[in-house]
């Protein structure tokens, strides 16, 4: 494991409230058969990088970890799969990770809105919580993570409500989105991890920024993935 992961493991006990430490995941793991991790491409495998699902799979070798993360969905999209790419696994833990799609205005398509009100985000977080907790299974929230501005990324979304100028302008809405996980998290009592206050709090120490976590921008790296596995580990260590 690298320096800046050992060191930001320290950290992430700190966000990752009420979690024990990671010697206990592999007893802990021994009463799951089945984890799926459910998702957009912040969690679909991608060329030239370990994602965190993959990670999972090292850390707990008697599970079966299933990846059914895809690129562009929406949690309105994965409501209309959710029973073939999740509950017919028979999961012992979901873990649920979808936000930038949904907030995204595609203002170069010359749309106003999000893909995804925000009202109806929450709506559809809370259908698939209560959906895999039907099933048997152990949900886990994840916040989407930040997204830093690339030359791509201003091309496309340069306008209102989008701030250029602003470091973390992508954000204006998807923060709103990463607020909502939380207070679903609370509300349901299930466990969360803050990728999104990890990844930023990591960026705020010297000699850091969110571009090492990101690999264009919006898709976490092999650390961001690193990152976001570590969170996932504590919680079934609890």
């Amino acid at each position: 494991m690298n320096y800046r992961i050992r060191s930001w493991l320290g950290v992430s006990l700190v966000l990752f409230a009420g979690v024990s430490c990671m010697s206990n995941v592999e007893s802990n793991s021994t009463h799951i058969r089945t984890l799926v991790v459910f998702g957009d491409s912040t969690s679909a495998p991608r060329p030239g990088i370990r994602v965190f699902a993959s990670i999972l799979q090292d850390r707990m070798p008697g599970v079966h970890i299933v990846n059914a993360g895809i690129a562009g969905n929406t949690t309105r999209d994965s409501l209309a799969r959710l029973n073939r790419d999740v509950i017919s696994y028979r999961p012992d833990v979901v873990t649920i990770f979808f936000g930038i799609n949904d907030s995204a205005v595609d203002v170069w398509k010359g749309a106003a809105q999000p893909r995804v009100s925000l009202v109806e985000y929450s709506a559809n977080l809370r259908q698939i919580v209560a959906r895999v907790r039907a099933a048997g299974a152990t949900p886990i929230l994840l916040t989407p993570n930040p997204v830093s501005w690339t030359p791509d990324l201003l091309k496309l979304y340069s306008k209102a409500p989008y701030r250029p100028k602003d470091p973390d302008g992508w954000n204006i809405l998807l923060r709103q989105y990463a607020d909502c996980v939380r207070q679903i998290a609370a509300e349901e009592k299930i466990g969360l991890v803050d990728v999104d206050r990890v990844f930023r709090a990591y960026a705020a120490e010297p000699g850091h920024c969110l571009r090492d976590l990101v690999v264009d921008g919006m898709h976490p790296n092999d650390e961001g993935h690193r990152l976001i596995a570590a969170g996932i580990l504590q919680i079934i260590a609890k």
